[in-house]
């Protein structure tokens, strides 16, 4: 029987998924990374892995481990792929210059969004990396290569930039 099967509408048990942890993470420094509890476009499988690992992490607070979620956005953010991004990337820097020096508080603002206080990482691609998430997507995932698939590959903004946050 799979614990864990793939589908839109598959719940996985954060038990379970608590139990798979268990044995492998070891290390009490551990960095775990997985999806907010939005799950990317309210997939079932991603609200569920970020269940489990909420309740690992609540259960086996590990001294030194970090746990990081991957925001979700809303539709417009999703689909704009590099348009919104660089004028993140504007928003980003100028947060970090003026409001972060003066105050001297972490601040994130999103086009959409404002995060005060709470550690974030952001990533950008370049081609090249750009290039490996097509490919990665594309053969990598060829069973869930549907239709509206190629429509995400086009306009993702998930394939150019992405932001984890910290939970404390």
């Amino acid at each position: 029987m799979d614990l864990f099967k793939d589908g839109m509408n598959e719940i996985w048990d954060p038990a379970a998924i608590e139990t798979v942890l268990k044995k492998h993470v070891k290390s009490n420094n551990a960095k775990i990374v997985t999806f907010d509890e939005d799950g990317i476009s309210g997939h079932a499988n991603h609200i569920s892995l970020f269940r489990g690992v909420s309740r690992f992490a609540k259960n086996h607070n590990k001294q030194g481990m970090e746990l990081y979620v991957l925001k979700s956005v809303n539709f417009l953010e999703k689909y704009s792929f590099t348009m919104l991004t660089n004028i993140e990337l504007i928003f980003h820097h100028l947060s970090k210059l003026i409001i972060g020096k003066v105050f001297n508080v972490s601040v994130n603002i999103s086009v959409f969004k404002l995060t005060i206080g709470k550690k974030s990482l952001q990533f950008y691609s370049d081609l090249n990396m750009l290039s490996v998430s097509y490919a990665a997507m594309a053969y990598g995932h060829y069973s869930q290569m549907v239709w509206f698939r190629y429509g995400w590959l086009i306009f993702s903004r998930y394939l150019n930039h992405n932001q984890l946050i910290q939970v404390e």
